[in-house]
C-alpha cells in the first residue's frame, strides 16, 4: 500500500550493509554498532513483512519452516570441528547459477510442487 516505506527500508537497509561491512571503526564501537544493528533488523522486517504479504499464508509458512530447520542444523553442525564447511566457494557459485535458470525456468512452469522444491533448493543454496 505505501512503497515509500517500502523502498525507504530497502534504501537504509543497503546502506547499513555498506556501512557495517566496510566500517570497520563503526562496526567495533559500541553503542553505535548495536543501534546500526537494531535498524538493519528493523528495516528488514519490513521488507519480509511487505513482500510477504504478496503470498500465501501457506508459501510464507513453508519458507519459514524450511528456513528454522537450516538455521537449527547449521547450528548443529557448527559445534563440530572436523569438516569445513567454507571451502565451497566455487560449488556455491555453480549452485546459484542452476538456481537462477531453475527460477528462470519457473515463469513457464505452474505447480505447487514446482515451487517447493524451488524452495528447497534456495534454501539449501543460501545455507552453504
Amino acid at each position: 500500500m505505501h512503497p515509500g516505506l517500502y523502498i525507504s527500508a530497502m534504501v537504509i537497509t543497503f546502506v547499513l550493509m555498506i556501512v557495517l561491512a566496510c566500517c570497520d571503526s563503526v562496526r567495533r564501537s559500541f553503542p553505535v554498532n548495536l543501534i546500526l544493528l537494531m535498524l538493519f533488523t528493523v528495516c528488514e522486517g519490513v521488507l519480509l513483512g511487505t513482500v510477504s504479504s504478496f503470498y500465501e499464508v501457506k508459501e510464507v509458512m513453508i519458507a519459514v519452516g524450511i528456513c528454522t530447520i537450516v538455521c537449527l542444523g547449521l547450528t548443529l553442525f557448527a559445534f563440530q570441528t572436523k569438516w569445513d564447511f567454507t571451502a565451497m566457494s566455487g560449488i556455491l557459485f555453480v549452485a546459484a547459477l542452476v538456481f537462477m535458470c531453475f527460477g528462470f525456468a519457473l515463469i513457464f512452469i505452474k505447480g505447487d510442487i514446482v515451487r517447493l522444491v524451488y524452495a528447497c533448493i534456495g534454501a539449501l543454496l543460501f545455507s552453504v
